[in-house]
């Protein structure tokens, strides 16, 4: 083979590895660092592509550590190597491989500067990020340096400079990751459609309105965000929106052709020879003719060429190397001209970063300044220390505490027991009456449980989590000071030295993982993923790897070392233990860790006094640690944190944000602004990391313009004030899609805030307030731990009894008086034997403590819903909106302004019940105050009686044909996925999936959030809707469609029943829908144990793959055409189809009366009959199946915009809706409702009652209710039932006919009466009576005939 075609293979592999590192982004791409050079020597096929990841032996033990810890990493990046292989495997000469490499970097030769830079592209601008070599991948941070190229420099090994000259490309990619919706999306107007995408089709004037466009969208936002950004943000703004207008505004077409021929050369240009070789294009001209002669020849041969020609001109020695290295005329001329434009083509280029940096821009970074001084790596840099600011990297440090969740059981057992004694004599006579399984368990937990806790080492205790680390030293200490106490002990505790070496290695482990907290050295993390020893684990490393690591390890042992020591000494005393059997054991322990943490800190800072104590000591050096500051100012600031704890937690979440904050205003604010940053250091040195708030709102969701002028005011809570927004301002903020939407710390459910703060304080939880994580933490495996787990319901542990459910039925209202007697309830329905740790010695104590916190935790969180604490806080949100508000009008003389809430009254009206206001605006008027929400949101005030609500509405009712077809294939996954879970089970209500409630009430939530988003597209403006369309359908259709084909598969791996009525089996169940099942051609490729992999399925898709025949513009290909494609939409496509025939096969296979009021989960043999009819339906559904790869914002009408008040009686429509769904949803404590049943809506833009994705009309006369077709007065309860049940009727029975009459199933047993009622296909719809008592009307035949004819006509 010839050392060019090597050579383009490993470029070509260095360009698809650069690109697969930026779609991982910088977590997960670190998984490649150690195995780089062997992924692309499989690409190139210098080695065998294994069968699975775990089988490359290139990659030594990494490729176990890797398949551990990051399972979906593994195989993505096992795809990818399959993909890349076969793409270079396809192309076996040097004319081949040039043109793959030229695909990848959309070059292509330059003629005229005009052509199409690469006529057969892929259509999809993001399928292949812009290239960039292995050797150049951080790049110069050069002005003409490709855009995608530096998003990826945010990464942390990209993030260098390096000397070497940049390839110049104009892409587009991984902005989107960065950015969000911002101003980008008016770049990608202008460069990722079709006819734009390599710059071939753009003239100046497109350029310049676009530009122009998206610097007046830019001003909107800043505007629209006033009231939420500081001075600082302001100015950047600003300057950036001058430099960008000024950057374009010399745009000519002329100019644009050499921009295009910039982008195609390549990088081949340096940025410093670009802005300084000054050539005139009369200069260049001269050259021209003589450029065959000058191609290949040095400086000093081409001076002498110029000065025979008479080409009288001065240029550097470097300007002459550069144009000698030109291949031919053509890129010489090209090169010539790009260099008499250098300095305003770098302003261009400049100018189009900018543009796409809008969002940055809202950071508050100057970004001009970072792109005048070519430093964009590290603007990319500082933006990403500012979003991980006061936000842990919980991917890495959850990778030491979560391993827990995947730990083996103890697996030193008896592998040692001949070196430690074996089994000794004391359970001999065990033997002898070993005749009951229950001896055996018993012996299990007398023995060997307790004697493998004891031989526990490092290793074993590093992957374990804090919970389990801190009850293992706890249980040490106990047996250290009173010896061995429980039965399990005296039988099964080892000697003295060993259960010595144990604590040491327990109190190790937890020190290093506290250590770990927010540690990014990803060694440390592949070290525990190894559940290697340190010896073994230096064993497979490089020599460079073994130093880093080893460095690391010493570090972090110098601060275990210093922390034990004081550790060690606290030990001998008796505190600890007197708080263990005083109910305070853990706790007392997470203290004097936390002291550890700050003895550390002082004992390095040498102001450690051993003759003080720790408190003293803290004492001494916190008056040290604020001497710079006026006592009076740090005591302001404490005063903030102990009378508004939310207020002070969001203003010290912005320490660390220099760029959004002013400096030098003044040095009062200077000060201030220093303090706050010091008070956050101490922070961390006082206080429980389990006491430490999570809150951190999103960038631009903060209220940096009031924190800044807390700031001003010496953290004076009284001056607090709040930019106000008009009608104009508010309506921007909904346009651009600016509605704030961060994570609250708190939930709507009391029962999972209750749990979250569990898992908190008291077993080290560091994730998110959100009921599948807590799920996952409370595992099954770790019922002994924490008293409680989740498997198919809520559960509370009992050591040898049967576990019982933890009660989660709470008061609808609770009132201040009931929370200590709900409190005694709850506690004495769990009270007995949760907590069952190895060696038993401690659990009563624990379990005192368990229930102690527990204690404390409910009447907290009880105490915060009470009817007294929500109408203090109502209170509190109107005394607040109407001093802004009638400060402003003092002001301003104007009425009619909104207010957006400060967090801390957001997150006190989330704690109490009142529902998430972050996206509501207030306002006061006259003597009230009014709440104005958007159209999709009016729902969750009823807490807010009397209070006059409002809501935003657009003219816009249609959407766009391309975002109709995104909506549709949303609805239709929905609906399959809704069919499947309302099977019904044969003896009974329940569901046949008879999947866990919570986890029913997840999947539906997840319509609700995807039913406001797809109603908000009618709100927003057309360039953001277009953007959001695209990518939120694609979100929600993956979710509905891999969730619909995981419940099919699940079952059909069952014989007896269909349940998936557990946490583990739905965990399973989600796993395979998201498997990859195809291989790169198309081919069915599953796991050995997969459903799909039975031959006949295997034979009948493999046929299908060959004879499958779609209809693409007009032109018909073969599924197994579409896979080969080099166009990424027909590659979708092609995926789409092969999904299409598993979904039929997966259905025709596991469903009886498909898609019928009868259908049930069946499994039928797969036979040719079988086969026939999977054949039908795919070719029923084939010809519908499309993939919208652009949604046109052109094609979305711009609208207008109308504040509208909620009359009384629609707010008595919303109430009663609301009412009605709470006693659907509460009818059967089996059976979950919501969402099921679908949600009961009222769209009051159309006066429409919605449910189960249907829609009445109804009108309003006088006091009574008129349904649309229907004349009969309903009163507002019978009109509200009515509407549902017609709309399920819809739902159900489209197309049938109802009738009324008599009907044998209509037999009402206990009044022993036939009564005629509605019947459909001799199914009763309602039984006559609760017909009656929902609608007095209808006592009357008259009424009930005419009701049938109106329900016939609305289900034709």
């Amino acid at each position: 083979m010839s050392t060019q075609v090597e050579t383009l293979k490993q470029e070509i592999s260095g360009y698809y590895l650069e690109d697969f590192k930026k779609e991982l982004w910088w977590f997960k791409s670190i998984a490649l660092l150690p195995i780089e050079s062997k992924v692309k020597d499989i690409i190139v096929g210098k080695t065998e592509l294994p069968k699975h990841f775990d089988e490359a032996k290139e990659f030594g033990w990494w490729r176990y550590i890797i398949d551990f810890v990051a399972p979906s990493t593994a195989k993505e990046i096992f795809e990818f190597m399959k993909a890349k292989r076969i793409e270079i495997e396809k192309r076996n000469t040097q004319e081949e491989l040039s043109r793959l490499k030229a695909e990848i970097l959309w070059e292509a030769p330059v003629a005229d500067g005009t052509e199409n830079i690469h006529q057969n592209s892929d259509p999809s601008w993001t399928s292949h990020s812009t290239s960039h070599s292995a050797d150049q991948q951080s790049s110069s941070a050069s002005s003409g340096a490709g855009l995608e190229e530096q998003a990826s420099a945010s990464s942390a090994e990209s993030s260098t400079n390096t000397s070497g000259n940049s390839r110049h490309s104009i892409g587009y990619g991984a902005w989107t990751s960065m950015l969000g919706v911002g101003g980008i999306e008016t770049v990608d107007r202008l460069i990722k459609q079709a006819e734009a995408r390599n710059l071939n089709n753009i003239d100046a004037a497109k350029m310049k309105s676009g530009m122009h466009n998206l610097i007046e969208n830019l001003e909107n936002q800043k505007k629209a965000l006033s009231s939420r950004l500081s001075k600082r943000q302001i100015k950047n703004i600003d300057k950036t929106i001058q430099k960008m207008s000024s950057g374009f505004e010399s745009l000519d077409d002329e100019g644009l052709i050499a921009f295009k021929q910039w982008n195609s050369l390549k990088g081949q240009i340096p940025d410093k020879l670009l802005t300084a070789a000054g050539m005139h294009p009369r200069q260049f001209s001269k050259l021209a003719p003589y450029a065959d002669e000058l191609i290949g020849k040095t400086p000093a041969e081409i001076r002498e060429i110029m000065k025979l020609k008479k080409v009288d001109m001065e240029l550097s020695d470097d300007v002459l190397k550069l144009l000698a290295s030109a291949k031919d005329a053509q890129e010489f001329q090209a090169m010539s001209n790009v260099l008499s434009k250098g300095k305003k083509l770098t302003q261009w280029a400049k100018s189009l970063k900018a543009a796409m940096m809008i969002d940055v821009a809202f950071l508050g970074l100057d970004v001009w300044t970072y792109l005048e001084t070519m430093d964009e790596a590290k603007l990319i840099a500082k933006v990403n220390q500012i979003r991980a600011e006061n936000k842990k990297n919980q991917a890495t440090f959850q990778l030491a505490v979560w391993l827990s969740s995947f730990a083996i059981e103890a697996i030193i057992i008896c592998g040692g027991i001949g070196a430690v004694g074996g089994a000794p004599g004391a359970v001999v006579w065990l033997a002898v009456w070993a005749v009951t399984a229950a001896v055996s368990i018993w012996a299990d937990a007398l023995y060997f449980d307790t004697h493998d806790f004891y031989l526990q080492n490092r290793e074993d205790f590093l992957r374990q989590s804090r919970a389990e680390l801190r009850q293992a030293v706890l249980q040490w200490l106990h047996t250290q000071k009173f010896w061995n106490q429980s039965w399990n002990e005296r039988i099964g505790a080892p000697a003295d030295d060993i259960k010595s070496k144990n604590l040491d290695e327990a109190l190790y482990s937890l020190l290093f993982i506290e250590e770990m907290r927010d540690s990014t050295d990803e060694m440390l993390h592949y070290y525990i993923a190894s559940r290697k020893s340190e010896s073994d684990f230096l064993k497979d490393l490089l020599p460079e790897q073994a130093e880093a690591f080893t460095t690391s390890l010493k570090k972090i042992k110098e601060k275990i070392a210093v922390r034990t020591k004081y550790l060690t000494e606290q030990f001998k005393k008796p505190n600890l233990m007197n708080k263990l059997k005083s109910w305070a054991g853990i706790s007392g322990l997470i203290d004097l860790v936390a002291e550890s943490a700050g003895y550390l800190k002082m004992f390095e800072a040498k102001k450690w006094d051993e003759n003080l104590d720790y408190s003293k000591n803290l004492s001494q050096f916190k008056s040290e640690f604020f001497a710079d500051f006026p006592r009076e100012k740090v005591k302001k600031l404490e005063d903030l944190r102990k009378n508004n704890r939310f207020l002070f937690e969001e203003l010290i979440s912005v320490a660390d944000f220099d760029s959004l904050m002013a400096e030098g205003d003044s040095p009062e604010y200077s000060q201030n602004l220093q303090l706050i940053k010091k008070y956050k250091e101490w922070i961390g040195l006082e206080q429980r990391s389990e006491e430490i708030s999570p809150f951190s709102p999103q960038d631009t969701n903060r209220n940096m313009a009031m924190l800044e002028k807390l700031i001003e005011n010496g953290f004076d809570e009284q001056k607090l004030q709040f930019e106000t927004l008009n009608k104009d301002e508010l309506v921007d903020i909904v346009q651009f899609a600016k509605e704030r939407n961060s994570d609250l710390e708190y939930s709507d459910d009391v029962s999972q805030n209750v749990r979250y703060q569990l898992a908190k304080r008291l077993y080290g939880y560091e994730g998110a307030n959100s009921a599948e994580e807590l799920m996952a933490f409370f595992s099954e495996d770790k019922w002994g731990v924490h008293g409680i787990y989740y498997t198919s319901e809520w559960k509370i542990n009992r050591d040898w009894l049967i576990d019982s459910a933890l009660s989660q039925q709470l008061p609808k209202e609770i009132k201040t008086a009931d929370v200590p007697g709900l409190v005694d309830r709850l506690i004495s329905g769990i009270r007995g034997s949760n907590i069952d740790t190895k060696t038993e010695a401690i659990d009563p104590y624990l379990q005192q403590e368990f229930e102690k916190v527990l204690r404390v935790i409910l009447t907290e969180e009880f105490s915060a819903r009470t009817l007294e604490e929500q109408t203090k806080v109502k209170n509190q949100i109107s005394t607040f909106v109407k001093n802004q508000i009638s400060t402003f009008v003092k002001n301003h003389a104007s009425n009619g302004e909104y207010l957006e809430l400060p967090y801390y009254l957001i997150i006190e009206a989330k704690r109490a019940g009142l529902g998430d206001l972050q996206r509501k605006f207030f306002t006061w008027d006259g003597e009230k105050m009014k709440i104005c929400s958007m159209s999709s949101e009016i729902w969750g005030l009823d807490a807010f009686t009397g209070v006059e609500k409002q809501y935003l509405v657009s003219n816009r009712t249609k959407y766009s044909p391309e975002q109709q077809k995104c909506i549709d294939r949303v609805e239709l996954a929905h609906k399959k996925l809704e069919d499947l879970r309302g099977v019904d089970w044969s003896f009974g209500f329940e569901d046949d999936l008879d999947l866990p409630k919570e986890l029913e009430l997840i999947i539906s939530q997840k319509y609700k959030d995807r039913e406001q988003v797809k109603a908000n597209l009618l709100v927003y403006a057309p360039w953001t809707a277009a953007s959001l369309t695209l990518r939120q359908s694609e979100e929600y259709a993956q979710y509905f469609e891999n969730l619909y084909k995981a419940l099919l598969l699940r079952v059909s791996q069952f014989k007896l029943t269909n349940d998936i009525d557990d946490f583990g089996s739905f965990q399973e169940a989600v796993r395979l829908g998201q498997q990859n099942i195809f291989d790169k051609d198309g081919n069915l490729s599953v796991e050995k144990d997969s459903p799909l992999g039975q031959q006949p399925i295997k034979a009948y898709y493999a046929k299908k793959l060959e004879s499958l025949k779609l209809k693409v513009n007009g032109e018909e290909k073969s599924l197994k055409s579409l896979w080969s494609s080099d166009k990424s939409e027909e590659r979708k496509l092609a995926l789409r189809a092969s999904n299409l025939v598993i979904e039929k096969i997966l259905e025709w296979w596991m469903l009886r009366y498909i898609w019928t009021a009868k259908m049930n989960i069946t499994k039928m043999n797969l036979n040719q009959w079988l086969f026939a009819q999977i054949d039908r339906r795919i070719q029923e559904q084939i010809s519908s199946l499309e993939v919208v790869a652009y949604v046109d914002d052109a094609k979305i009408p711009e609208c207008t915009y109308e504040i509208k008040t909620l009359s009384q009686p629609e707010e008595a429509v919303i109430w009663g809706l609301g009412d009605l769904q709470n006693q659907i949803e509460n009818q059967k404590d089996t059976v979950v409702w919501q969402g099921k049943r679908w949600n009961i809506e009222y769209l009051p833009k159309s006066s429409e009652i919605k449910s189960r994705g249907h829609k009445v009309k109804f009108e309003q006369k006088a006091d009574k209710f008129i349904l649309s077709g229907l004349s009969l007065e309903l009163s507002l309860h019978e009109m509200i039932w009515l509407a549902n049940f017609r709309n399920r009727c819809v739902s159900k029975y489209h197309g049938q006919k109802v009738e009324f009459k008599t009907d044998f199933t209509s037999l009402e047993i206990l009044k022993f009466r036939f009564q005629p009622t509605l019947v459909i296909d001799g199914t009763t719809l309602v039984k006559r009576s609760d017909l009656e008592a929902k609608c007095w009307a209808l006592k009357d035949d008259t009424m009930v005939q005419k009701l049938a004819d109106w329900l016939t006509k609305e289900l034709s």
